[in-house]
């Protein structure tokens, strides 16, 4: 499943690797009891289970073709045979953006065979990211181990970030700590911005103080929502979502206080030459 869409000049599509379920009681775990089934109601959203989609976004800037967040649940041929699909050459992709080290949001750098999906690629991720998850005590070490064995393996390809920078022209990091040390977001074209998983699902835009379970700093992750969602307001950027209904994008208008998610149609435009 691909969908094409523009970010001013620069050519866009949003792919689809595969879901997995999560339960509104631990995505929602500090939601108030009274108002959680109305914001599930409100976004027609079931308590068991919520569907989340893996999203990988491709960029097209005319010089550099961009990965950003290539998942999946596990070593998988799967993304580079979407992107032949739709006529674009695995080894056509120069760059490689990981917003942050939880595997579903780079097990696709690697194929079935355990060898580097995407040999001409260098790989972007924030230097702090980097370091939190190959030191030793990690609090997530399920996900530490994954990362250490998928992408240590690939450390001459890395590229260690500082912060807010370009990755190519056209494509810059911000930081985003929260949801792990180093996470970023990724804007596109100065019109689109990939939130990572610093806004996991739509209620979270009109409920930004609502965390999951998992979140291990929760008061970062509500501190950089915050900022996050203003940051796109104010500039009425395109938000494209790795884990929203395909193809996970979308705009903030006002509702009550803060803002809503509603959903924008995308095309299916042809293949890129």
């Amino acid at each position: 499943m691909v969908t094409w869409f523009g970010a001013g000049e620069v050519r866009c599509a949003m792919l689809n690797v595969g879901q997995f379920e999560m339960s509104a009681k631990v995505l929602f775990a500090n939601a108030e009891k009274e108002s959680l089934p109305v914001a599930l109601d409100r976004h027609a959203l079931p308590v068991e289970p919520i569907v989340f989609q893996m999203n990988p976004l491709f960029i097209d800037t005319g010089t550099h073709r961009v990965l950003v967040d290539p998942g999946g649940l596990g070593p998988s041929d799967s993304l580079p045979s979407s992107l032949r699909e739709v006529g674009i050459g695995p080894e056509t992709i120069d760059t490689i953006v990981v917003t942050h080290g939880h595997s579903d949001h780079f097990w696709g750098c690697v194929g079935a065979d355990g060898v580097p999906a995407f040999r001409s690629a260098r790989i972007a991720i924030q230097r702090r990211e980097w370091e939190h998850w190959l030191a030793d005590g990690n609090p997530e070490p399920h996900h530490a181990q994954t990362f250490r064995e998928v992408l240590l393996p690939l450390r001459d390809r890395v590229d260690l970030l500082c912060g807010d920078t370009e990755i190519v022209p056209g494509v810059e990091a911000i930081s985003t700590p929260g949801h792990s040390p180093g996470h970023m977001a990724v804007v596109v074209a100065g019109r689109a911005v990939q939130t990572g998983d610093a806004i996991l699902n739509e209620i979270y835009v009109e409920h930004p103080d609502w965390c999951a379970s998992f979140e291990l700093w929760p008061d970062e992750v509500v501190a950089t929502r915050r900022s996050l969602l203003q940051f796109i307001a104010e500039r009425d950027l395109l938000m494209v979502q790795p884990h929203f209904p395909h193809p996970g994008l979308g705009r903030l208008v006002p509702w009550e206080d803060a803002w809503t998610w509603v959903p924008e149609d995308a095309g299916a435009a042809p293949s890129p030459a």
